[in-house]
Order: C-alpha cells, then sequence, then structure tokens
C-alpha cells in the first residue's frame, strides 16, 4: 500500500493552477503572496502597461466589460448612483465607488467631472463608456484624455464628426460614398425645409442629427402632416439627447437595412466582421437581426462592406463600431451612419448564438429553440416570433424596414397550451373565488343563523311593542316617484330642509360597507326590516356595473332578478345604479340606443335613479339616462 506524501509535499491547489504557484509550501518562507491579480495576469500570458479600467455605465453592459477585462488580467473599477448600491455591476467589480451624489439616477452617471476624480484617485489607467450614457459624448471623451487616461473607444474628434448625423453625411459625400438624398445640414426651422420637399417630394423622414435608437425621427407622406411632425421630432430630439437640431432625408419605402461591424486599431488598420440585416424592426428598433443577409447580391454586398472601410479610414476610427446602410428596391445602397460605439446588437456578430449552414437551416434552429422556451407568469414577445419566423415573407428572407407595420397578419398571434400557468390560474382562483361549479361553494364560514334586528316603533320607542316587519314598509320617498313622477320628485327634493341620506350598503362593490359578493339571499334577509329602518332614505344604492360583474362571474345570479326581488320587498325606498355615462354597467361605450334601452328596462324592473359616473365623457349618452328618469350626474 503506498504511503499518502508528507504534508510539506502536497499541493493545496488543483493541478490546473500549479504552473501559477512557486514550487515549496504557500507558507514557506519567500514564496509570494498570490492574489486574483497575479493569477489573471499569470492566464492572460501578458503583461500590458494599462492594468485597471473603469466601466462607466451600470448593470449588465459594465458587467459584460469586466468579464472580458478579468480575461485580459485587468483590474476592475465599478461606479454606481445610490439608487444603484445593492445592484450586480458593483459586485462584479475588484472596486466600487458612488459616483454623483445628491444627483439623480441618471444623472449621477452623467457625473462627468465625478467619474473622471473617481479615476485619477484610485489610480486608474483607462475608462470604458459601454453604450448608452456618454459613449458618445466627445467632450467627456476629451476630458478623459486631457486627464492622462485612455478613453477605450474613438478619439473625440471622430465622435464629434461621426456623433452628428449631418457631419457623417458629409464626410460620406465628400469620399464618395452614397447618402440617401437630404438637406446639406441641419434645418432650423419648418420654413427651411420646404425648399428641400419642393425639389424631392414626399414621403420625407425628419431625423435627430444627434440621436440614435429610433427617437426623434418622424416619416411624413403628406404636406399637411410636415409642420406638426417636425415641431414633434424637435421636441423629441431635444428632450433625449438634450439637442433639437434635425435634418431631412428622403424616406424610402421598403428598404432593406444592413449594417457592418468595423474594428479598427491606433495604427490605422481596420477591418470589417460583415454584415447584418436588421430589416425586421418596429418604431425603428430592431426587433430580429439576421448574419449573414440573405438574398443581398454579392456585388452590393461587397460594395456595403467596401464603403463601411472607406468611412473608417477616412477620420482615423479607432475601437468598435457599426456603419449603417440601406438598400432600395433596385438594389442601391445608401449610408445612413456610424455608431461611434460598441452596440447593443455586436454580440450578434461576435457570437452568433442560434446557427446553421444555410439560412434556412438556422431559422429552422430558431423555431426549435423558441418551442424549448418555457417563461411563466409575464408575457414575452415569443408568440410574435414564431409568427414571423413562419411568414412566408421571412422564410423567403425578403423582409424591409417597415416589415412589421404592413403586416397585420403578423399578430395573428400563436397561442401555446401552457397547461402550468393554466393550473396555477386555476388554483388561485379556486383559492381566492372559491369553486366555479354551481352550488359547490364548500364549508359556510357562517355557522350560526343570520341575526334579524327588532325595530322599535319610532312613535313610542321606549315602552311601544317592536315594530311588525312581516309585511314591508309602503312609506317612503318613492311614493312621490310612482304618484306624481320624476319631476315632482325631484321638486320635493330641492325643497326639502334638512338632509338626505343615500344608502350604499347593498352596492356590491369595494366601497360597499359590506364584503363584495353578496348573495342575493343575504341582502333579502333584511330586506323588510331594511324598508322600516330606511324609510325617510332618500335612495337605496344596490346596482351598477360591480353588481352584474358579482353576480354573473361569480355568485352565478342573475342581477335582474335580483333587482325584481328586492323591489317587492322595499317598495318604499327609491333604487339607485351607479354607472359609467358611456358604458353602463359594463366596460366598453356602448351606442346611444344601447343606453336608453337600458336605462327603459332597468326602470321597468325597478330602478329609480341613475347616478352617472364620467357624467361628463359623453354628453349624449347622459341624455338618455336624464330623458324620462331621474339622473344625478358626477
Amino acid at each position: 500500500m503506498s504511503q499518502r506524501p508528507p504534508v510539506e509535499q502536497q499541493s493545496l491547489f488543483p493541478p490546473r493552477l500549479a504552473s501559477h504557484f512557486a514550487p515549496g509550501t504557500p507558507s514557506a518562507p519567500g514564496t509570494p503572496v498570490h492574489s486574483i491579480q497575479t493569477i489573471r495576469r499569470k492566464a492572460a500570458g501578458h503583461h500590458g502597461p494599462l492594468t485597471k479600467i473603469l466601466v462607466a455605465n451600470r448593470g449588465e453592459i459594465a458587467i459584460r466589460v469586466f468579464r472580458t477585462s478579468h480575461e485580459l488580467a485587468m483590474h476592475t473599477v465599478a461606479i454606481y448612483s445610490y439608487e444603484d448600491r445593492m445592484s450586480a455591476h458593483r459586485q462584479k467589480a475588484d472596486e466600487a465607488y458612488q459616483v454623483g451624489k445628491g444627483l439623480t439616477p441618471v444623472a449621477a452617471y452623467l457625473a462627468q467631472d465625478d467619474i473622471i476624480s473617481i479615476a485619477l484617485e484610485h489610480g486608474v489607467d483607462m475608462i470604458h463608456p459601454g453604450y448608452g450614457f456618454l459613449s458618445e459624448n466627445a467632450e467627456f471623451a476629451k476630458k478623459v484624455e486631457q486627464a492622462g487616461l485612455a478613453f477605450v473607444g474613438p478619439s473625440p474628434e471622430v465622435i464629434d464628426a461621426l456623433g452628428d448625423k449631418t457631419k457623417a453625411r458629409s464626410i460620406a459625400i465628400k469620399i464618395g460614398v452614397p447618402v440617401v438624398p437630404g438637406t446639406p445640414g441641419p434645418v432650423g426651422s419648418y420654413e427651411d425645409g420646404a425648399s428641400f420637399i419642393e425639389e424631392h417630394g414626399f414621403p420625407v423622414i425628419i431625423k435627430a442629427a444627434m440621436g440614435g435608437g429610433g427617437r426623434g425621427m418622424r416619416v411624413v407622406r403628406e404636406d399637411s402632416e410636415f409642420k406638426d411632425a417636425f415641431s414633434r421630432a424637435v421636441s423629441e430630439a431635444k428632450s433625449a439627447f438634450g439637442d433639437g437640431t434635425v435634418f431631412i432625408e428622403r424616406f424610402l419605402d421598403k428598404p432593406r437595412h444592413i449594417e457592418v461591424q468595423i474594428l479598427a486599431d491606433g495604427q490605422g488598420n481596420c477591418v470589417h466582421l460583415f454584415e447584418r440585416d436588421c430589416s425586421v424592426q418596429r418604431r425603428h428598433q430592431k426587433v430580429v437581426e439576421v448574419a449573414p443577409a440573405t438574398h443581398l447580391p454579392e456585388d452590393v454586398r461587397q460594395a456595403i462592406l467596401s464603403d463601411a472601410l472607406k468611412l473608417a479610414e477616412s477620420v482615423g476610427y479607432r475601437n468598435a463600431g457599426t456603419a449603417e446602410f440601406l438598400v432600395d428596391q433596385m438594389g442601391r445602397h445608401y449610408f445612413i451612419e456610424i455608431n461611434p460605439r460598441i452596440q447593443v446588437e455586436h454580440t450578434i456578430t461576435v457570437k452568433v448564438t442560434v446557427s446553421g449552414t444555410t439560412y434556412e437551416v438556422a431559422r429552422r434552429k430558431m423555431l426549435r429553440a423558441l418551442v424549448e422556451f418555457r417563461i411563466r407568469g409575464v408575457k414575452t414577445n415569443i408568440p410574435f416570433l414564431f409568427r414571423l419566423l413562419t411568414h412566408d415573407v421571412f422564410i423567403a428572407g425578403k423582409t424591409w424596414t417597415t416589415f412589421i407595420d404592413d403586416t397585420p397578419d403578423l399578430f395573428k398571434l400563436v397561442q401555446t397550451q401552457n397547461r402550468a400557468q393554466k393550473l396555477l390560474a386555476y388554483l388561485g382562483d379556486l383559492a381566492v373565488n372559491g369553486s366555479g361549479i354551481k352550488g359547490q361553494v364548500g364549508e359556510p364560514g357562517l355557522k350560526t343563523d343570520v341575526v334579524i334586528p327588532k325595530l322599535q316603533d319610532r312613535t313610542n320607542p321606549d315602552t311601544g311593542p317592536p315594530l311588525d316587519c312581516s309585511l314591508p314598509c309602503e312609506i317612503g320617498w318613492r311614493n312621490i316617484i310612482v304618484k306624481q313622477g320624476p319631476e315632482a320628485f325631484a321638486k320635493a327634493v330641492r325643497q326639502y330642509p334638512g338632509t338626505l341620506i343615500m344608502d350604499t350598503t347593498w352596492r356590491d362593490a369595494h366601497q360597499s360597507l359590506l364584503a363584495t359578493r353578496l348573495r342575493t339571499i343575504d341582502m333579502v334577509n333584511i330586506a323588510k326590516e331594511t324598508s322600516y329602518a330606511l324609510a325617510n332614505a332618500y335612495s337605496l344604492e344596490c346596482w351598477g356595473g360591480a353588481t352584474f360583474d358579482v353576480s354573473m362571474r361569480f355568485l352565478y345570479e342573475d342581477p335582474w332578478e335580483r333587482l325584481r326581488t328586492l323591489r317587492k320587498l322595499v317598495p318604499n325606498i327609491p333604487f339607485q345604479a351607479l354607472v359609467r355615462g358611456a358604458n353602463a354597467v359594463g366596460y366598453t361605450s356602448y351606442a346611444d340606443n344601447v343606453i336608453y334601452d337600458f336605462c327603459k328596462k332597468a326602470v321597468e324592473n325597478g330602478l329609480d335613479i341613475f347616478r352617472v359616473f364620467d357624467s361628463l365623457n359623453y354628453i349624449e349618452n347622459v341624455s338618455q339616462y336624464s330623458f324620462r328618469f331621474i339622473c344625478i350626474l358626477i
């Protein structure tokens, strides 16, 4: 039997990490103390001059940069707003510091001087902006470099040139890259765009010069829409980007949207990582991207890739970026813009998560992946993606930028059986509402007889006998309605010198004094006593939308039968309904004649007064309540 080696000869580390540590025991004299940083540097196989990076961003964006930085043996620094003090990105970095104290959550990540101050104070070599926030802010990039730090992104001059779409257009025109016909520069007012429209006509698209993500963009197809669309685009651009500058381009119908990922170093070397087809989009936001683009003629593909490199090289681009183009129905391509930053979509190029040897194989694999998803409790766009990936146009690979808007058939969504969620919904409904099977209500909560109060005669309350409530009371305000009509009732109410009471105990809703879902029998048991106790009441509010909802959905009772039954037992007090102006007791607007006939039938079954909620939403419907019936507007 072999003997175990002496303790001092045993390795305390797994074999895969043994090469990272000096021979001997970790506690031996002269053995260096190893940290996560030394392990990273050893594993990375290099020792570059820049070793500490601050990410001026948050959340998943920052975490992805941290992961890559750790693979490159770098030390990472996170910043966080006060509201983000418990966020995951703070925990994933080697160091983390609060930024923008006293500022709003968004403003904290825009505090340029504070970010740079943190970097200098803690020995940071470089700042990575991620995307969003300060990633396209030339002023920030300039401040970073002036502080002696490296900015992970294009130079300030390039950001300034390409971040402004009007400047980027000018660069493209100068080097011979085709652009969509548009104004030569920013358009300062609605009137300034008139000459362009006279020359090129409609449709046109108004774009924010400093924008992205579809904000500050308006498509205009008629002259009557132009002024309002211009004003809205300027307002949205100013709100989203702090700059209301816009320009105008000819709008291309049904173009394809093709993007090219570019990478460039600081020595003038630039390469492309081919193209992505981003045509399936809605409101200028991409929904599906395909790489490589299908049915794109090879000469068009090569022209686009060449122009992307030409643009990047002409401005001395460095770092990652995306050149965007449109391709019209004739196969002509036009430059749109270059995003001088890493994009959300760059992972489409860097890592193809669903791949196949052909477009059709990739499409089928995507469908298989969607089928395997199990997301419960929240809505997703998976049913829409099913419909999209099985549509003939998508199968043919011939989509365009407004394909979703132009194809309402896409919204005939595929619904899965979703048995698990149906079971949970049933159990939840059973726990909250009880059994949905008529008669199967389980053990009653009340195990004793209902206590019916004894009422004293008001004329002799101390010594007189209790009131005989075996028959309903016949004295009350409703007699005026029955004998003299609604107008006389209204007049009597106005002339009454005291305060009249409206009781809502029987209105089966959250505002009721009693619990919701009160059965008709529970009201019937106390109805005749109520006719005496509230004989002088202005009204009993006992009907309305909630009555229909509760009676029909939960109690399986007829709300009309409830009204008729209670009317016989309480003939003396006016019955009142709470209704909405255009909705009556439903959840949608109804035609005038429907409202009128509903009111007529309600009165025939025993109702006297309509209290109309949201009465001013639709005056015409209110007139249906007030004509021949008593109506209170609130």
